[in-house]
C-alpha cells in the first residue's frame, strides 16, 4: 500500500512538473547564479541526485522511513542515524521536518509541502528564498535530507524493505 501510493504521487509529480512545449524555456533558466526549477518532489529529487549521485528512486521505500508513510524503528544510518555534522536525520528528520511546517502554517495548506516551488543557490542543496517562506522551510527541509543522504552509506540490503519489519 505504501509502495502504491508514493508511485501515484510520483506520477502525478511528473506529470504536473513538467510543462507544455511552449513554456519550456520558462521553466530552467539561470539567472544571477540561482536555479529556479518546478515543483517540489523534482527539486527534491535534483537536490539527492547532485548531493549523492544517487536517484530519489533509490530512497522510496529504503528501509522504514524512506518514502510515505514511514513508522516503526529506523533501517539503519540513512534511515534513522544523526549526521554528525549537521545533527540531521535523514528520512526521519526529513519527515518531521515537513510536519513541524504543516504544524506552524508556514504553508498555506498541508500538502503546499510536495508541491511549493522554491529557489534553490548555486549550490547542490543551498536555498535562494526569502527566510520565513513557505519556499524557504520546504527547501531547507529537503536540502537537509540531501545532505544526510550523502553523509550516510547507501546499503541496497534496506531498499524495497518490507513494512512488517518496523
Amino acid at each position: 500500500m505504501k509502495g502504491v501510493f508514493l508511485v501515484t504521487m510520483i506520477v502525478l509529480a511528473n506529470v504536473f512538473a513538467f510543462p507544455s512545449r511552449k513554456d519550456a524555456l520558462k521553466i530552467m533558466n539561470k539567472k544571477d547564479n540561482l536555479v529556479l526549477t518546478k515543483r517540489n518532489l523534482v527539486q527534491f529529487h535534483n537536490m539527492i541526485t547532485c548531493a549523492t549521485s544517487r536517484t530519489s528512486a533509490d530512497y522510496i521505500d529504503y528501509g522504514c522511513y524512506c518514502g510515505y508513510g514511514g513508522k516503526g524503528k529506523p533501517a539503519d544510518a540513512t534511515d534513522r542515524q544523526v549526521s554528525p555534522q549537521q545533527k540531521h536525520l535523514c528520512c526521519k528528520i526529513h519527515d518531521e521536518c515537513y510536519g513541524r511546517i504543516q504544524n506552524q502554517n508556514s504553508c498555506y495548506f498541508s500538502l503546499d509541502v510536495y508541491t511549493r516551488i522554491y529557489t534553490r543557490d548555486n549550490t547542490c542543496t543551498g536555498c535562494a528564498d526569502k527566510e520565513g517562506t513557505c519556499e524557504r522551510a520546504v527547501c531547507e527541509c529537503d536540502g537537509a535530507a540531501a545532505k544526510c543522504f550523502a553523509e550516510k552509506e547507501y546499503n541496497i540490503k534496506y531498499f524495497n524493505w518490507p513494512a512488517e519489519k518496523c
